[in-house]
């Protein structure tokens, strides 16, 4: 059993976990998961999407922030079920353009949830201002 399994594995037979995942599974709800600290957002996110498959979108307070939270989750996931959704921004108005990389994190993410069937999964972080 690799480092990852194993973490993903403990974090798992958590009692809240399994309340969380209840909560999402049975209701549907959005959560707004606080005082977290150090990889233990990452952990429990990962583990959540484990066990509850399909798509699931994590809004985080900024751009940062969605970066080391997209950084964790594709240490503890598969990196191609992983995407980053950036703003759709232009890079600078001195330029007057698209970011070409931006465009393409869009789409790939969008794409994700669009194809992701039910046994399947697909992690979308982003900010605010992103969406």
């Amino acid at each position: 059993m690799t480092a990852r399994e194993e973490i993903l594995e403990r974090v798992g037979e958590a009692k809240t976990l399994r309340s969380l995942c209840r909560l999402v599974k049975d209701e549907g709800v959005t959560l707004h998961l606080q005082e977290l600290v150090g990889g233990a957002l990452s952990s429990y996110a990962a583990a959540a999407i484990r066990k509850l498959r399909g798509v699931h979108i994590f809004v985080a307070e900024d751009r940062d922030a969605a970066a080391y939270l997209m950084n964790d989750l594709y240490a503890l996931l598969d990196e191609q079920e992983v995407h980053f959704f950036p703003s759709a921004y232009k890079r600078s108005i001195a330029y007057g353009q698209e970011e070409a990389q931006g465009v393409v994190q869009r789409t790939s993410a969008l794409g994700a949830i669009r194809n992701c069937r039910r046994q399947e999964m697909a992690v979308i972080c982003t900010w605010p201002e992103a969406v």
